[in-house]
């Protein structure tokens, strides 16, 4: 499984530390968007926010209204350069919701131009990319920003420099501010 984050969790961590979140995260992320989300069983590579004295994991705590999962698109190894995103218990990025295929889409990394592919498996549900229904044609190449939709189900791919800036919207939101953070 990827390592996921809450985007409250990495919104407090962006207005902690700016920039230095950026460098500790290079990489792409795929964020599934606000709605009537479950969280996926706890695992220890995601991160929900901690109580008590013990810091003992709450995973109700995650389920605050209008939070986001955020997946954490590190490169896979060059063995296998995929990830399965889909709600099989054995996928990378588990999407749990009965409208989502146990195996819905693939995600491949192509480490000559850094980038990633998105293709469907072969008994995906409904699925759209960019608002309209997924290209038959083959894989089609996310640029920061595309929206995919997987059954009922969104999600968004941000670059880094895309994800910083979702960060500071964010925390803007929060402060009350519409303008980039430190201005």
């Amino acid at each position: 499984m990827a390592k996921a984050y809450l985007l409250t969790y990495l919104t407090r961590q962006f207005f902690l530390s700016g920039a230095a979140l950026g460098a500790k995260h290079p990489h792409c992320w795929l964020v599934w968007e606000p709605g009537s989300w479950k969280a996926p069983a706890y695992d220890e590579r995601t991160v929900l926010p901690r109580k008590g004295a013990e810091g003992e994991v709450d995973p109700s705590a995650a389920l605050s209204k209008g939070d986001a999962l955020c997946f954490s698109l590190n490169p896979p190894a060059a063995e296998r350069p995929w990830l399965r995103v889909g709600r099989a218990s054995e996928s990378e990025l588990v999407i749990n919701d009965g409208t989502v295929s146990r195996e819905h889409l693939l995600l491949r990394f192509d480490p000559g131009s850094a980038s990633w592919r998105a293709e469907l498996t072969s008994q995906s549900k409904a699925t759209t990319y960019r608002g309209a229904p997924f290209p038959s044609s083959g894989p089609v190449g996310l640029r920061d920003g595309d929206s995919i939709g997987l059954g009922e189900i969104s999600q968004s791919y941000h670059d880094s420099p895309g994800f910083i800036r979702r960060l500071e919207l964010e925390v803007g939101k929060q402060l009350g501010r519409t303008t980039r953070v430190g201005s």
